[in-house]
Formats: C-alpha cells, sequence, structure tokens
C-alpha cells in the first residue's frame, strides 16, 4: 500500500516532506514530465506531483496527492500538513499564482481542501497524523519515520 502525503491547500510544505523523504531514501513516486513542466521558483528542489489520472496505479511508495484526489488511492499512512498562519499561506499561494503567470483566490484553495479532507478522513482506514508547516524541521525526523515504516 502507499503512503500519503496531502495538505489543507498548496503551500503548505508537501514538497519539502516528499525532498525530504527522497534524501532519507524512501521510495517517492512523482511524474518526471510534470516536475519538467512546473515553474522552479517556487519550488527550486522540486514539487514530486503525481498526474493525479495515474494515482490508482501506485501501488507502494511515498506519493503526495491533493486532497481532492485522495479517493483515488487506498493508503496505508498519511501526513497531513496545515499551516498556523493562513494569510502566510495565501501570500504564497498568490506569489506562486503570479510566477505561474494566473491569478487565484487563495483562500478558496484552502477552503476546497480542507473540504475534501473532511469528507474523506472519517472514512479512511489509513493510519492519519497532522502536522504543522511552521514545525515541519523540528518534526522531519517523525514524519520521514512514520511514512518509512
Amino acid at each position: 500500500m502507499i503512503n500519503v502525503v496531502t495538505g489543507a491547500g498548496p503551500r503548505v510544505g508537501t514538497s519539502y516532506v516528499m525532498q525530504q523523504c527522497i534524501n532519507a531514501g524512501l521510495d517517492v513516486k512523482f511524474d518526471e514530465v510534470l516536475e519538467d513542466m512546473l515553474p522552479t521558483e517556487g519550488n527550486p528542489q522540486g514539487y514530486y506531483e503525481y498526474n493525479p489520472i495515474d494515482l490508482p496505479k501506485i501501488k507502494d511508495g511515498v506519493v503526495k496527492v491533493w486532497p481532492i484526489f485522495l479517493h483515488t488511492v487506498v493508503p496505508r499512512k498519511i501526513v497531513v500538513l496545515r499551516r498556523n498562519n493562513t494569510y502566510k499561506q495565501y501570500d504564497s499561494i498568490r506569489k506562486q499564482a503570479i510566477r505561474e503567470g494566473g491569478s487565484i483566490y487563495p483562500p478558496e484553495w484552502v477552503e476546497q481542501s480542507l473540504v475534501a479532507l473532511l469528507d474523506f478522513l472519517p472514512h479512511t482506514k489509513a493510519e492519519v497524523r497532522s502536522y504543522r508547516t511552521e514545525e515541519l524541521s523540528d518534526n522531519i525526523e517523525s514524519i520521514i519515520n512514520f511514512l518509512g515504516d
């Protein structure tokens, strides 16, 4: 079964966690073609995104899954990331949207993610752990141990 990294909206540290999983030698799944299409300014070390259409094909490893696509996978473990300071999150989302050449309304993205999480998490049999973005550095070893177990 797979282990999932997800978050309450974008810009919560999912890419950082995935990068640290790779550094720790975990079997991280991501779409290299999709990676090459994303702007490096927002995440110079990579995003580690997986094409949502192909998510049901994954059978093992660690994968980043956006909340609206959680229903397409059967995870064994889930790490949920969420920011304490939503103002900073909204600002980061806005800056990333500008880098990508588009415009968005950041609160809507966060709200959609929260709704999807609230719909999915009560029904999953996966073991779930939640972490705050602001405390990732302090908890990264625990997260990697959890996902790599």
